[in-house]
């Protein structure tokens, strides 16, 4: 009886871990087909550079498409719609944004862990960010050698956008199913 009920248990962990791996699937299709230049102009619009009307509906047709082919290869319902293009547009953002503080000198996982957003994380941001929180990241970047006063201020844009974008991501893509 016992080896049955283990049996029956087993069944269930491998039924699951197909449909997890094509919901992982589906949800980094849009960030692995979005193009550099797309998740360039989606990154600068939510953190450094408000675009103009014209490429505003731009980037809405661009994304709109990268959604739409993904939505049709992994069959997200349209009633996902709304959903899978706020996890799509947060989790292009979210990779964009993570490679420019990259660039910048300032390690993503110094934003994430001072915020408490990213995969298993809290990811929950107040409208403001605390000074405690800043207090945490300043000192980890005096700790790992870098000068926070030579962080150029389109950067410290960058690490507001990163973490909204981060949190968003991962609070949307962890209620999707």
């Amino acid at each position: 009886m016992r080896l049955l009920l283990i049996s029956a248990a087993a069944l269930g962990l491998f039924a699951t871990a197909p449909a997890q791996a094509a919901t992982q699937e589906a949800l980094r299709c849009p960030i692995q087909i979005a193009p550099a230049a797309v998740a360039r102009k989606l990154a600068d619009a939510m953190s450094v550079r408000e675009p103009t009307p014209e490429e505003g509906q731009a980037l809405e047709q661009a994304i709109n498409s990268l959604v739409d082919a993904c939505r049709s290869v992994h069959d997200i319902p349209d009633e996902r719609e709304e959903d899978y293009l706020s996890i799509a547009l947060s989790g292009i953002v979210m990779v964009r944004l993570a490679a420019d503080l990259e660039e910048a000198g300032l390690p993503p996982s110094y934003v994430e862990d001072a915020m408490d957003v990213g995969e298993g994380r809290g990811n929950v941001l107040a409208d403001e960010v605390s000074e405690e929180v800043i207090a945490k990241l300043l000192e980890r970047l005096e700790k790992n050698g870098i000068d926070h006063d030579s962080i150029d201020s389109s950067v410290w844009m960058k690490v507001g956008a990163y973490a909204a974008c981060t949190s968003a991501y991962y609070t949307l893509a962890g209620a999707f199913n």
